[in-house]
């Protein structure tokens, strides 16, 4: 893994999962454990502790209440997120202050997937590893320039989104592209399918593929709360279909644990106008496809999975969890309103004609018909907001395909 081969690839040539690992609320901190949650799921929804910031002093039950939020829970990781082992990195105490967390859980994070895989840091250093890291919120960013005098040294480098990426090429010595991704609440599987493409065009011998988010500031929920908004499926304007050779109990987890950053985490944050309907719940839960659908509930999580070409892996004599057929990723376009009260539908307005055309296409790229039974996926993951006007359209496009 020294150097890059320069293999020939080809279109639409297998992505095999070689490697995978997670934090998810629920103590889930493994692909095991998130398995375990998700057979024997329980909620696991908690107040926000002072420690990330003050809910008290904030909240007011009415939503419209200026510079306020009717939101006291979320969906938290167990562990403080402020608690780093910066020796283990090599990092300095002056540095170390200056990182988002984001940058140090993911640090660790892929650190899981690498060891996942059955490799040691030492053996990938120098090779043609690439990164690509999803991500929407920067909660540090915004905490940390509340007291411009104390600014810590490093803040430049510790608080960009482009460092997400690069602290992991730059710790691990990997020299393969490194790019951190921002299509909100999709961002995680458009890392993963910008990972997929580079080791198609063999521009990487092996990739990581991640996703991150944490909850640090009071402001996207005091924005989120008090604007009378629905809240669309984002995940439609940069829809990933990631479509497995099967679905066994490794595959299924390592598929889907990137997709919890966009349906089971979700954080979507933007606009279409329905009157008397607000972004965030404030009963904390998000009513998928049902008619108590009042909001969704902001969460955290992290996940990483290793990727190399098939071929490549069975050559590599790689453990093999899971192989992705094919990824696919398109836009809406501009969405006309669907409701009476909206003079206009607004960017983030879902379309169920432009996800059934990005399923049916990726489908048809990795030669399967969800029209036959034997080519139907035995699982389907939806983005499930909890919103009515989001999630009459995700359904409207996944139902076909499931």
């Amino acid at each position: 893994m020294g150097s890059q081969s320069y293999e020939p690839t080809y279109a639409g040539e297998p992505i095999a999962i070689v490697g995978s690992s997670c934090r998810f609320p629920g103590d889930a901190s493994s692909p095991a454990k998130l398995w375990e949650l998700l057979q024997t799921p329980r909620d696991v929804v908690s107040e926000v502790p002072a420690s990330r910031f003050n809910t008290t002093g904030l909240y007011h039950a009415d939503s419209q209440h200026h510079g306020s939020t009717n939101v006291r829970h979320a969906y938290l990781l167990g562990e403080d997120p402020r608690v780093f082992d910066r020796d283990f990195f090599g990092i300095s105490p002056k540095e170390a202050e200056s990182m988002d967390p984001q940058q140090r859980m993911l640090l660790e994070t892929v650190y899981e997937g690498i060891e996942s895989a059955g490799y040691s840091v030492q053996q990938l250093r120098g090779s043609s590893t690439a990164v690509f890291v999803g991500v929407m919120f920067l909660d540090y960013q915004a905490v940390s320039v509340r007291g411009l005098e104390s600014l810590p040294q490093y803040h430049a480098t510790g608080v960009a989104m482009s460092i997400l990426a690069n602290r992991l090429s730059y710790f691990y010595d990997w020299r393969g592209p490194s790019v951190a991704v921002d299509t909100a609440c999709s961002s995680s599987l458009v890392a993963l399918h910008q990972a997929v493409q580079t080791l198609r065009a063999g521009d990487a011998d092996m990739a990581v593929a991640a996703g991150s988010n944490l909850i640090l500031g009071a402001e996207p929920f005091v924005s989120e709360s008090s604007v009378r908004l629905s809240v669309s499926c984002l995940v439609c304007l940069c829809l990933v279909s990631c479509l497995s050779l099967s679905l066994s109990r490794l595959c299924l987890v390592s598929c889907l644990y990137l997709v919890c950053l966009v349906c089971l985490v979700c954080l979507v944050r933007y606009l279409i106008h329905l009157p008397q309907l607000n972004m965030l719940s404030p009963h904390g839960r998000s009513y998928m496809w049902d008619e108590a659908a009042d909001g969704y509930t902001r969460g955290e999580g992290f996940s990483a999975v290793i990727l190399k070409t098939l071929r490549r892996a069975l050559a590599d004599g790689d453990h093999i969890e899971c192989v992705i057929r094919e990824t696919g990723v398109n836009q809406d376009g501009r969405t006309p309103a669907v409701c009476q009260h909206a003079d206009r539908a607004g960017i983030t307005m879902p379309s169920a004609t432009a996800q059934a055309a990005l399923i049916r296409a990726t489908y048809a790229r990795a030669g399967l018909d969800p029209r036959r039974a034997r080519d139907r996926p035995q699982y389907f993951e939806a983005h499930g907001t909890g919103t009515q006007a989001g999630d009459r359209e995700c359904s409207l496009a996944s139902w076909p395909a499931s």
